[in-house]
């Protein structure tokens, strides 16, 4: 059989996933908020699934007129959205491996998990444990990969046994939080395809009625701290922080079940310098004049949604309509 005719990717197509996904570049450096479904690997393949990825990498390369694609970091899980950090050539991308291997990068993710407030005895905690990977999914093992975790609860829901977590993550293993959560904890991510199937109970029956929930993940990579610096400033060397903006999903799912927790962690995508909201841009960006700043990661005043409440009266989340004021991410 003659080979498939390789997929063209259109310079709409590359532009639109560009703008909705692109938080922040500078000289050396691409934030984007990554979207459900994505995986993070560009490759030649004709195969779908690398598809999204290699039209979000040609839109950033025709926008800053580069001559080859961002080069990949790191990655998150196909089912993982938020901060992901790429780089504008190997030299960059080296740069930035190395702060990840002294451990100058930090993230921190948002969960909705099973389980109301009686499933945590404290407020926050750590996970330390051993991991190894067995056919695909990963396991507790003393004998694995050492791992850590810190998790702090944000608010657990009145109505559904739900709760939303912060997660640092401390070390780097395949699917850790994931792990963590379910096997340490027992609180399962709520949607996760592979973990959240092991853990039975009450709980679990009736956050299955969250239709919101079918095939996504309610995992997202909040924040992605880094170290840049400027010449132009008495502190040359400075830590960036950039705050992605949850999916509407994850929004919705929070505000139906009445989590309380400040929306506009969720909503509000911010950037901080050395821990401070970002108010001066010559204090930072002097250098270099290729730096911008989506206006999602700026204060700004949002008209209220139109939104229909997604709370049936069993208590359960049954997403009919929703109509809101911004797009998807």
């Amino acid at each position: 059989m003659p080979p498939k005719p390789r997929k063209i990717v259109s310079i709409k197509q590359a532009r639109v996933a560009m703008e909705k996904c692109l938080l922040y570049y500078d000289r050396g450096v691409f934030v984007v908020n990554k979207p459900k479904d994505m995986v993070c690997q560009m490759s030649y393949s004709t195969s779908a699934k690398y598809q999204a990825f290699n039209i979000l990498c040609k839109g950033i390369q025709h926008r800053l007129e580069m001559r080859h694609p961002p080069n990949s970091v790191h990655r998150l899980d196909k089912d993982t959205t938020g901060a992901l950090l790429l780089a504008a050539s190997p030299m960059w991308a080296s740069k930035l491996q190395q702060q990840f291997q002294d451990g100058s990068i930090k993230k921190t993710y948002l969960a909705l998990v099973h389980g109301g407030p009686e499933k945590f005895r404290n407020s926050s905690g750590v996970i330390e444990t051993g991991l190894s990977e067995v056919d695909g999914r990963v396991r507790l093992d003393p004998l694995g990969k050492e791992t850590k975790t810190e998790w702090e609860v944000l608010g657990s829901s009145p109505r559904v046994p739900l709760t939303l977590l912060r997660l640092k993550l401390l070390t780097g293993h395949k699917h850790q939080l994931r792990t963590h959560l379910a096997k340490c904890l027992n609180t399962p991510i709520l949607g996760d395809p592979l973990y959240a199937k092991d853990v039975q109970g009450p709980e679990i029956e009736i956050t299955r009625q969250i239709v919101a929930a079918r095939k996504t993940m309610f995992l997202h990579a909040s924040e992605i701290s880094f170290m840049r610096w400027t010449k132009f400033s008495p502190r040359k060397k400075f830590e960036l922080t950039i705050r992605a903006p949850v999916p509407t999903k994850f929004d919705v799912v929070v505000r139906d079940t009445k989590i309380p927790v400040d929306r506009q962690l969720l909503k509000q995508g911010r950037i901080f310098v050395n821990g401070e909201p970002w108010q001066e841009p010559d204090y930072v960006f002097h250098e270099s004049e290729k730096c911008w700043i989506s206006p999602k990661l700026l204060p700004q005043e949002e008209p209220p949604a139109q939104e229909e409440s997604l709370i049936s009266d069993a208590g359960s989340v049954v997403v009919r309509q929703l109509i809101v004021s911004h797009e998807e991410l």
